[in-house]
């Protein structure tokens, strides 16, 4: 099921979402890709053009994602593609994905939507007790828990990444 453009669902839903948000995003670099091309537009241009029209489609709805190893490889993947595109960087050619971030100003993805999370709770800390978004972050379904490890929900991944971010 999508809602405002991310698919919800129980188990598969972020990454499901995370790949239609990489179809839109691809669409888009694919129809910028004359301006790509164009050597009278500086790199810095059109990296600022990369991060608004581009990142800012394939990170929409990030906030919500429960991000996994697999969704967060497959966007920074992406990301790197976009990247040696806009710089022209071919085959033959090769450069670190390190050296390529640094050259366009970019952070790894997973640092971007961290950012964007704790943003995102920060918004819904400020609401009321009563807002939607507080309630459902507090939310706590009842009845017996199945054998084995707990879920990973997104209030989980974002407490482990508030952990790992610490040490």
């Amino acid at each position: 099921m999508a809602y405002l453009g991310c698919v919800v669902m129980v188990d598969v839903g972020t990454l499901q979402d995370g790949k239609a948000q990489i179809k839109k995003a691809y669409g888009t670099c694919v129809e910028s890709h004359p301006f790509w091309k164009n050597k009278n537009i500086s790199s810095n241009t059109k990296f600022h053009i990369f991060k608004s029209s581009v990142k800012s489609v394939l990170l929409f709805g990030c906030e919500t994602w429960k991000v996994t190893i697999q969704i967060t490889i497959t966007l920074q993947t992406f990301v790197n593609r976009c990247l040696r595109t806009i710089m022209g960087i071919r085959w033959p050619k090769i450069i670190s994905n390190a050296l390529l971030r640094d050259t366009a100003g970019e952070t790894s993805i997973i640092l971007q939507i961290r950012v964007r999370k704790w943003q995102w709770i920060s918004h819904t800390l400020e609401e009321g007790d009563e807002s939607t978004e507080k309630q459902a972050s507090n939310w706590n379904p009842q009845g017996a828990k199945r054998r084995g490890s707990l879920k990973q929900t997104w209030k989980r991944t974002v407490l482990e990444a508030e952990k790992c971010g610490k040490t």
